[in-house]
């Protein structure tokens, strides 16, 4: 991990309410995207980087999946777009480069302390927060999009992330808004940033990337009351993954405290 970036703890909600005013007030951020992380050794690297592949296999996953997911898709086949398809995988977790932010700090935190598992027990959680802006306007080379943060359909986005152009240098993933086609998304006020075509990084890699990130630490014995804030103020399971799983594990803990 790049060595500048800079790195906080918290022990509740009120000390990351003030971590989020200082990103505003002394890291100069422009607006602040949020991606909670189990263990704090988890890099922010998309799906496809963490398999024994390289992210051009992203092409031939996307091509088998819209044969075979066809019939599944309410739209035509010449009505779904690429990142109609992509996004759909993502969504059912066929690896893409794609990685998931929110653009709430709660939804953010909420990954970080209620969806651990028996391998995270005494390891400190984390917080990643990204100035998506900073990363679009001063990072992303030959970025012309109409908004400072575009949608995934923007023609540039499609030149320089594709590769319709190869001779575009892109060595930053850039910060899009997805389509909202479904409900997970909606509920976690997903983002993303989209990774290229290149040889396998980790975002907080790259030089100058403390100009856009900041980690924030969750301590290992401050996990489960962390926890608990959030919970007490109704960020549960199913806020985050609504359906009837979400809403049994809720119940799960309400009357048999599991």
């Amino acid at each position: 991990m790049n060595a500048n970036i800079k790195i906080v703890e918290i022990e509740s909600i009120e000390e990351l309410l003030i971590q989020i005013e200082y990103l505003k007030s002394d890291c100069n951020f422009e607006k602040s995207w949020f991606r909670g992380i189990a263990d704090e050794s988890y890099g922010l690297e998309p799906s496809i980087f963490r398999h024994p592949v390289e992210a051009v296999i992203e092409k031939l996953l996307l091509n088998r999946f819209s044969i075979r997911a066809l019939p599944f898709l309410k739209s035509e086949q010449n009505a779904v777009s690429y990142w109609d398809i992509l996004f759909i995988m993502q969504h059912y977790g066929l690896p893409t480069r794609l990685l998931d932010w929110s653009e709430s700090a709660l939804v953010g935190l909420a990954f970080s302390v209620i969806y651990r598992e028996e391998r995270h027990k005494g390891k400190n959680a984390g917080l990643w927060c990204l100035d998506p802006i900073k990363l679009n306007r001063d990072f992303v080379k030959s970025l012309n999009p109409s908004e400072p943060i575009p949608n995934i359909t923007d023609k540039t986005v499609k030149r320089i992330q594709i590769y319709e152009d190869e001779s575009i240098p892109v060595d930053f993933p850039i910060a899009v808004y997805g389509p909202h086609n479904n409900e997970r998304i909606v509920a976690q006020k997903g983002v993303f940033t989209l990774f290229p075509f290149k040889d396998k990084f980790k975002l907080e890699d790259l030089v100058d990337s403390e100009k856009f990130l900041v980690k924030i630490i969750i301590k290992s014995n401050k996990v489960d009351f962390v926890k608990e804030q959030l919970l007490t103020l109704g960020i549960t399971e199913n806020n985050i993954y609504p359906g009837l799983e979400s809403i049994a594990k809720e119940i799960k803990r309400e009357i048999l405290n599991a």
